[in-house]
């Protein structure tokens, strides 16, 4: 089935700034996309560059990035079942972080190199039923910098002073 496309997708870059519109990040461009990256080579008469290969890229890439989503959630949902069944839930923090977000289309791009909102923004969930209540959420600002802290801290281990960033166990709690 074919994947909704994002509001914004056909918005003109050039309202994002002129790098990106003329062509130093050209490999982050669906229209650009190399056919490796997604698999398969373009359908007969669908042209790199062009309006309809920037759609066939989005569909094909973004339907096997969904994919790889899928199957990351169910076997994280297998890994807690385990833990659950095991008995180790209360004592075991899961954490699903990543380095940083990522363009779904945005503006018919695909990457996470551009400092835009969506690739600032990074997952950072954390399952630990014996100290985090079961769908807390916080809205405060961090940085990637407070995860090793954060660790540290919720492991009662000694903070070093060459960390930096701080640790985000008050928020959490």
């Amino acid at each position: 089935q074919e994947l909704p496309y994002p509001s914004n997708f056909d918005t003109p870059r050039i309202q994002r700034g002129m790098a990106l519109e003329n062509g130093s990040g050209r490999w982050c461009k669906l229209e650009h996309a190399h056919p490796a990256w997604l698999n398969q080579s373009a359908p007969e008469g669908v042209i790199a560059g062009t309006e309809a290969y920037k759609r066939w890229a989005y569909q094909t890439f973004f339907k096997g990035y969904y994919r790889l989503v899928a199957s990351l959630d169910d076997n994280t949902g297998c890994l807690l079942e385990y833990l659950d069944q095991a008995g180790l839930s209360e004592n075991t923090i899961v954490v699903y972080t990543s380095d940083n977000g990522f363009s779904l289309g945005e503006f018919g791009l695909f990457n996470k190199m551009w400092m835009y909102e969506n690739s600032l923004n990074i997952p950072f969930i954390i399952r630990w039923p014996a100290k985090i209540k079961a769908g807390t959420t916080n809205d405060a600002l961090t940085n990637i910098l407070d995860i090793a802290p954060t660790f540290v801290e919720l492991a009662e281990g000694q903070m070093i002073p060459e960390f930096q960033g701080h640790s985000l166990k008050a928020l959490l709690m």
